[in-house]
């Protein structure tokens, strides 16, 4: 279920208060600020993409580390700054354990791959034994590449495929909660120009 836009509203206060107390050098208060404030939300989100409790926890502690000791660029708002860290350290999880396995040749995957859920699928089944070596490669050099061209629809993707909905989108990107029927429908557009780019960028895989 996505968030409420209230929930994305606190989100976006809390990921600001702790990028100012990360500016002003005071590390520990910003991680206990992340986690006080935001704790609950992040582990339900590893939760659900099926950590297991004692994994989420050290997830949940290398994301604030990760958070504190970084700079996001000005132009990205902490709050998706820090769920795109929190994206970084799932994907990483599910690269080294291998958690989630689909079967299928690598044709069918690709097929897969380059559907509506591109993305989705990409993080979840990126290191399944069937996926010819090939395919990974090429699927991770494509995403790394989508991330350095574009990261603002890069940034788009990843919040609408952990579960944001078009009114969370819309008010991650400047809207006052709750969002216009106008302001949903612009966030749509972004998600949907966001997902043709990613498509541009996977298609190759099929070569």
């Amino acid at each position: 279920m996505a968030p409420s836009s209230r929930h994305t509203d606190r989100d976006s206060l809390a990921a600001e208060q702790a990028m100012q107390h990360v500016l002003r050098g005071e590390l520990e208060q910003a991680a206990l600020h992340l986690h006080r404030q935001l704790g609950s939300r992040v582990m339900g989100f590893l939760r659900r993409h099926r950590v297991p409790e004692s994994d989420a926890e050290e997830l949940l502690s290398d994301v604030w580390m990760k958070f504190i000791r970084s700079r996001c660029d000005e132009q990205i708002r902490p709050v998706v700054w820090l769920w795109t860290i929190v994206q970084s350290v799932l994907v990483d999880w599910v690269r080294e354990r291998g958690a989630l396995k689909r079967g299928g040749s690598g044709q069918e995957r690709l097929e897969v791959l380059l559907n509506d859920d591109v993305l989705d699928v990409m993080v979840e089944s990126i290191e399944s034994a069937e996926t010819p070596g090939w395919l990974k490669l090429c699927i991770e050099r494509a995403a790394h590449q989508l991330e350095r061209d574009d990261p603002n629809r890069a940034h788009v993707l990843w919040l609408w495929y952990s579960g944001q909905s078009a009114a969370d989108i819309a008010v991650v990107f400047g809207a006052s909660p709750p969002p216009t029927p106008k302001q949903e429908t612009a966030a749509r557009n972004r998600v949907l120009e966001a997902t043709r780019k990613a498509r541009d960028y996977f298609e190759h895989c099929r070569d």
